[in-house]
């Protein structure tokens, strides 16, 4: 099933966490009330929920959060160098064709798809093997010299380039029903349960997007979401 690794990852982090502790299965069942049979089925993997999660991880003293970051921290990922990046910069269209290429889509799916000319595609391709990303063999056949998910460079061409563009495109084009900006007063003593469902929230947005990964039905989709304090004032324009 899709969800067998995010599920076999999870349980693998539990199982650590509980041995490091020396809280045992029965310490669970009972802690939780559940049978041992469970707990054995949870540890193996098999119907784990984010309900079931959650509660295992407050046994543990771990939080969701915690939980799908050390998961996070077990995919295998790869950075770009500074002349990859900066060759993507210059012609994103590079950057863009090596991104499905990663996704798994072939050469001839992706001239399929943007009715790309052969003499089109095969200056892209030798461009990413000058780049060290691809080896090009005859009749544009492709090995992929990277594995995993790219991460951009922290303050890197890429990033400094396009994460501004990525927010504005989101923010310009997003429905304006599905959105929603409050300033509102809150009580102080109502700020820690507003806060933990924010956080609930993205619990839950960082364990579907762990479920989506090596789905092919998944879509994307983009969540703004963010508190902190704000007070709006008038004396700017007074100045």
């Amino acid at each position: 099933m899709k969800d067998d690794y995010l599920m076999t990852g999870i349980s693998e982090i539990i199982k650590t966490r509980a041995r490091s502790l020396g809280i045992t299965q029965t310490d669970l069942a009972n802690e939780l009330g559940v049978s041992i049979g469970t707990i054995k089925r949870w540890y193996s993997g098999n119907g784990l929920t984010l309900a079931a999660v959650d509660s295992l991880s407050k046994c543990l003293s771990m939080s969701l959060t915690e939980i799908f970051s050390m998961v996070e921290n077990t995919k295998q990922t790869f950075s770009y160098s500074r002349k990859q990046e900066s060759a993507f910069v210059q012609k994103p269209e590079l950057l863009a064709y090596f991104d499905y290429l990663l996704r798994g889509k072939s050469v001839k799916e992706l001239s399929d798809k943007f009715s790309m000319s052969d003499k089109k595609t095969t200056q892209l391709l030798l461009e990413l093997d000058k780049l060290d990303l691809i080896e090009l063999h005859e009749n544009n056949k492709v090995k992929i010299l990277k594995e995993g998910e790219p991460v951009w460079t922290k303050n890197g061409p890429l990033a400094k380039a396009f994460k501004k563009e990525i927010v504005n495109d989101f923010l310009i084009k997003v429905k304006e029903k599905n959105t929603a900006f409050y300033i509102h007063d809150y009580l102080k003593e109502d700020l820690p349960k507003i806060e933990a469902k924010v956080k609930e929230l993205k619990d839950f947005l960082a364990y579907s997007n762990k479920r989506a990964e090596k789905s092919s039905e998944k879509e994307s989709f983009g969540v703004y979401l963010g508190m902190d304090k704000y007070a709006w004032g008038m004396d700017k324009y007074l100045k």
